[in-house]
């Protein structure tokens, strides 16, 4: 059975988005920037077939996204459509899409995703609320993105380096373990990255990060919830309900001056409720947190728990 990778929000909403908020049509090389990391999940025809119904429209499709974008640009224009009147705005279509998998996600075949002896039940309503939970935690970080820089003025062409630069990340050392981070989606390591640029312009809001290389041995910390009435005993029958992971990491910036800059930090993730509503926290902190680093990881863990 063939699976398709389905962009959501759908790429049509995103890509008439980000003409409307950047004043000015898109060029080729911002259609396959954008085509090329949109968030997107795997679903077999049946499912595809299902969500497209939902939406009331098909997507663009992101092999064809400049010749397509053009067609549809063109077409609203004759028919005196405004850009961003000519789809749903990609928070809303967000919303609708996760209300959609919520339908469609229990009805998907197991035999559609999985080789014969692979997993052999549907998805519990359980299981569907963490994935529509952990996607769209993942796509809200790729607004958080872009939207800043759009009400900041950011040029355009700016803006797009910010998925051109993140191929050069290094997470190698968290890699072993990022089953741990599954909860941020498929894609966790650019959901990182992401939110700790968004945390960065909170100082400087043209800062536009440009990698993260991560070093050493991370401290990982867990927190989990056990059967009713049962305390939790590692290798049982347990829900991590809580995670923190520590990193030193050397950043790679472009400041709004126009400079770069590198700097070395402790990289910290926090994810609370990642059995029920995930709230994360992606930050970094002083090279000497290192010193006291399991006091300083429980400390944000409590923090963002609070």
């Amino acid at each position: 059975m063939d699976l398709h990778a389905i962009p959501i929000p759908s790429l049509a909403s995103l890509l008439f988005w980000f003409e409307s908020r950047s004043g000015q049509p898109l060029r080729a090389e911002h259609v396959s920037s954008i085509a090329q990391r949109v968030p997107s999940v795997c679903l077999p025809t049946s499912a595809m077939n299902a969500l497209a119904k939902a939406r009331g429209y098909g997507d663009i499709d992101g092999a064809a996204a400049w010749e397509q974008y053009e067609f549809l640009r063109s077409r609203a224009k004759a028919q005196g459509v405004a850009m961003g009147k000519a789809f749903p705005a990609p928070r809303a279509q967000l919303a609708a899409d996760m209300d959609a998998l919520r339908r469609i996600l229990p009805d998907i075949d197991p035999a559609d995703l999985h080789p014969p002896g692979g997993a052999s039940t549907r998805l519990t309503g359980e299981q569907v609320e963490e994935v529509v939970a952990a996607f769209e935690a993942y796509a809200i970080g790729f607004f958080e993105l872009f939207e800043p820089g759009f009400d900041e003025g950011v040029p355009l062409g700016m803006l797009m380096l910010r998925l051109v630069d993140i191929t050069g990340d290094d997470f190698s050392p968290l890699e072993p373990n990022a089953h741990m981070l599954a909860w941020m989606g498929d894609r966790p390591f650019e959901f990182i990255h992401h939110r700790l640029e968004a945390a960065l312009r909170e100082d400087d809001p043209g800062c536009m990060l440009r990698s993260i290389r991560c070093e050493g041995e991370p401290l990982w910390l867990t927190g989990m919830r056990g059967p009713p009435g049962e305390q939790p005993t590692k290798g049982h029958d347990v829900t991590v309900t809580r995670m923190g992971v520590a990193c030193k990491a050397t950043l790679r910036a472009g400041l709004s001056d126009g400079s770069e800059q590198e700097l070395d930090v402790v990289l910290m993730i926090v994810g609370v409720d990642l059995d029920t509503d995930p709230r994360v926290s992606v930050g970094s902190d002083h090279p000497d947190a290192w010193d006291d680093i399991r006091s300083a990881l429980a400390t944000r863990l409590y923090e963002v728990d609070a």
